[in-house]
């Protein structure tokens, strides 16, 4: 993956551009959908998650969970640039945004501030909409190039699997091969966590490395580190024990 390394200059410029492109973006936005969103984010989407599990456990029996593969380094920039010219009429910033879209040959750079709203916007335009107002999926959650889907049957999720595949087409874009669909009682691995509706656990992987960390780490200071960001992240799921049991603090 290719980072779009800028000046500060030119970075300032980018943040102070996009900081009132978002707030036009955004609106647009479905609820369900949470990467670079101002007062959204990993811990809200699950909770979206957790509860329409608990509202509605016969419409949510199965799960259908994917991922696009390299979005930033295939996605087309002429459909970024369609998408801005929907919303955006001033050329003037139609010029700037092109600018930012353009930076690689191909692609949309990835470290970049206007990368989160342009691959927002591609697939706000080509995907989430299209899911909600055109076939009416009820149960729609998307973090960044990460999707998941939640049905009554698996037959339902299939085919709302292949709409998703045609609508990637569309814009020259993959599913990854590791889609699934799977019963919801096996747990969603989603955003970092496992998520039932009764309870939310950590992801396996992230308190491994944790384990890990703490053990070769030997500095106070940086444990004390290592220890807020994993209470942050215990905090919003079942693991009070866990995080006693890894840390011997309360």
């Amino acid at each position: 993956r290719i980072l779009q390394i800028l000046s500060m200059k030119d970075r300032i410029a980018v943040f102070a551009i996009m900081n009132v492109v978002d707030r036009h973006l955004q609106k647009r936005y479905i609820r369900t959908t949470g990467a670079s969103i101002k007062r959204r984010g990993t811990h809200d989407l699950m909770n979206c998650i957790r509860t329409d599990l608990q509202k509605d456990p016969e419409g949510t029996l199965y799960a259908y969970k994917f991922d696009i593969r390299r979005f930033y380094d295939n996605a087309r920039q002429d459909f970024v640039m369609w998408c801005f010219r929907r919303v955006f009429k001033d050329e003037r910033l139609l010029v700037l945004l092109e600018r930012f879209v353009k930076l690689l040959p191909e692609g949309i750079s990835f470290g970049l501030r206007s990368s989160q709203g342009a691959g927002n916007l591609l697939l706000s335009v080509f995907l989430d909409h299209y899911l909600k107002d055109k076939y009416g999926v009820r149960y729609y959650y998307r973090y960044c190039d990460d999707g998941l889907v939640l049905g009554k049957t698996k037959a339902e999720l299939w085919k709302i699997r292949d709409v998703i595949h045609r609508q990637m087409g569309k814009i020259d874009l993959e599913i990854k091969p590791n889609e699934r669909v799977f019963p919801v009682e096996e747990g969603i691995d989603f955003l970092g966590y496992v998520i039932r509706p009764d309870y939310v656990r950590l992801r396996k992987r992230i308190k491994q490395k944790f384990a890990r960390k703490m053990h070769e780490v030997k500095s106070r200071k940086r444990r004390r580190e290592l220890i807020a960001s994993f209470y942050g992240m215990t905090k919003h799921a079942d693991c009070n024990k866990l995080f006693k049991k890894l840390t011997g603090k309360e």
